[in-house]
């Protein structure tokens, strides 16, 4: 109820540097304003805070063999990478 979740711009510039406003505020923005964001990541979970825990709710889903993923394609590329003698 208290943490909004964002993503804060890097510096195209200066990857390692964070993107500031003209106030020199750090921008923030929803992960839904990220371009990107979500084909990287896909939507086979709610659970987007943490990237570990993202990729392990993929393995998951992976080793269980779940169905009706919105985005079965990272499953798939996730068994390729770890499974790369398998088709």
């Amino acid at each position: 109820q208290f943490l909004v979740f964002r993503l804060l711009v890097l510096n195209e510039d200066n990857p390692a540097g964070a993107a500031r406003d003209a106030e020199g505020k750090l921008i923030l923005i929803r992960p839904d304003d990220a371009k990107g964001f979500h084909e990287k990541i896909g939507r086979n979970t709610g659970y987007i805070i943490h990237p570990e825990e993202t990729m392990a709710d993929n393995f998951v889903y992976l080793i269980t063999a779940k169905k009706d993923l919105p985005n079965p394609e990272i499953v798939q590329r996730l068994g390729a990478l770890l499974r790369p003698d398998r088709d």
